[in-house]
Parts: C-alpha cells; sequence; structure tokens
C-alpha cells in the first residue's frame, strides 16, 4: 500500500494515472519524466517484484520504445518481463505483455533474431493461454509478420500475417487491431506483387496500439508506407486490474 508522505504531495498513484494520459495522448517525452521519477519510490514503498512496480516498468519500456529509443527500451523491457517472470511465471498474462513490448522493442533495436524468438514464443504462449483469435495473440502475431515481412523475410513474414488476418475476422468489424491487420496485409501483399486482402482498408497509425479492456482506441489515419508497419500496445486496465488483486491477497 502507498503510504502518503504529507498533506501537500501528489500520490504516486495520481502520477501514474498521470503518466498513462500522457502516453495515452503522445506526450512520450513527459511520461518518460514522470515514469522515471516515480519508479524509485514504487521500488522503495512496494517493492521491485510487486504488480505495480512491474506495471509501471513496462509502461517506461513503452514509453521509450515509441520515442525510439531502442537500447534503453530493450533494457526496460528485458527488466519487466523477467520481473514479471519471477512474480507470477512465464505464462502469466502480464508477464506476456512484458515480453510483447521487449520482442518488439528488440526489433526497433535491429536485433531480428532475438525479436522474432521472443514475438514468436510470446504468440504461441498467448494462443495456448487466451485463443488464437483474442487481440492480444493477434496483436502480437501482427507485429511477429511487420518484423519478418520488414527484415526481408517476406514468405515468413505474410505467412503470419494471414493467419492473423484469418483469426481477425472473429473481432467485430472496424475493430482497431483487426483493421490494423487487414492494412499490414494489405501493404506487404502490395510489395510482394499479391492481391490486397480489403482494398477498402485505409492507412492507419501503428503506435500506441492500446489493449484496454473493453476494446482499443481508434487509431488515425496517416499517408501510405512502403513496408508493414509494427504495431505496439500499453499495459493493459485488464493487467493492471490483476496486478492489484495481486497486492490485496498478499497483503
Amino acid at each position: 500500500m502507498w503510504r502518503r508522505k504529507g498533506p501537500n504531495r501528489t500520490g504516486p498513484r495520481r502520477r501514474l494515472r498521470t503518466a498513462r494520459v500522457l502516453f495515452d495522448t503522445g506526450d512520450f517525452a513527459a511520461a518518460e519524466v514522470l515514469l522515471r521519477r516515480l519508479l524509485p519510490d514504487c521500488e522503495a514503498e512496494l517493492g521491485a517484484n510487486h504488480g505495480e512496480t512491474i506495471g509501471l516498468l513496462n509502461l517506461l519500456g513503452s514509453t521509450l520504445c515509441q520515442q525510439r529509443k531502442a537500447t534503453a527500451s530493450v533494457q526496460i523491457a528485458r527488466e519487466a518481463t523477467d520481473r514479471a517472470a519471477r512474480a507470477w511465471g512465464s505464462d502469466d498474462p502480464a508477464t506476456l505483455d512484458c515480453a510483447h513490448h521487449l520482442g518488439g522493442a528488440l526489433a526497433i533495436q535491429g536485433d531480428v533474431s532475438a525479436s522474432v524468438a521472443v514475438l514468436d514464443d510470446t504468440w504461441q504462449r498467448r494462443a495456448r493461454l487466451l485463443g488464437a483469435g483474442h487481440e492480444s495473440t493477434l496483436t502480437t502475431a501482427n507485429t511477429l509478420g511487420a518484423t519478418l515481412f520488414a527484415a526481408g523475410l517476406r514468405r515468413d513474414g505474410l505467412s503470419v500475417q494471414r493467419r492473423a488476418h484469418a483469426r481477425s475476422t472473429s473481432l467485430p468489424a472496424g475493430h482497431p487491431v483487426r483493421a490494423d491487420i487487414a492494412n499490414n496485409l494489405r501493404i506487404a501483399e502490395r510489395n510482394a506483387g499479391g492481391r490486397p486482402a480489403d482494398p477498402h482498408v485505409g492507412y492507419l497509425t501503428p503506435t500506441s496500439q492500446s489493449l484496454y479492456e473493453g476494446g482499443a482506441r481508434p487509431a488515425h489515419r496517416r499517408p501510405p508506407r512502403r513496408t508493414p508497419v509494427t504495431p505496439f500496445a500499453s499495459p493493459s486496465q485488464a493487467e493492471c486490474a490483476r496486478g492489484r488483486r495481486r497486492r490485496t491477497a498478499t497483503a
């Protein structure tokens, strides 16, 4: 439980909520500053392996990734993934969320082999745990396919993207994850000389693709890109809720 340190001190949870708002509105630099200031307090008061601490670390890694600070993002994402695995195990949804971000950060860093290994493992684990058509599973498949295609492994990338596209039809029409997958597949097939999956799908912003409970935030249109784009997700509210339940259970 957070301890108050004076009547004029802004509570850590309030600052964390502020950081999430900054992240969701695209002010990643401000979010990074706030998260870095908050992390030592969180580790000191709750512990390094507490759910809220790990969630904060995961959000910081995503914030760095959005700013293309690849080396720092990989370092933070790996630490968050390791802590989550120690706390809850490798198959816990929160651990897999951290692992997804680690795979994306490795892709931005240019370490394709490590990125593919992490993303493929995360994809398979999410499919077993959540189902092949779950939006978290599909987001990882989409990221993996885009990473493979952008690295020149076009056949493998297209195969993953087509599987994700087929599964994504279980999501409601217009769902951002479904639209992003269709858009990536359209770009990939056009570049590979194939027929687009859906000629009516627009080009969408891949970054800040949030997996919030109840649906992802709508993406924004942008000019066409030449290669598939790689989506990244922020920690979901459902995963934060799981962290709160763990804290209550261990209190």
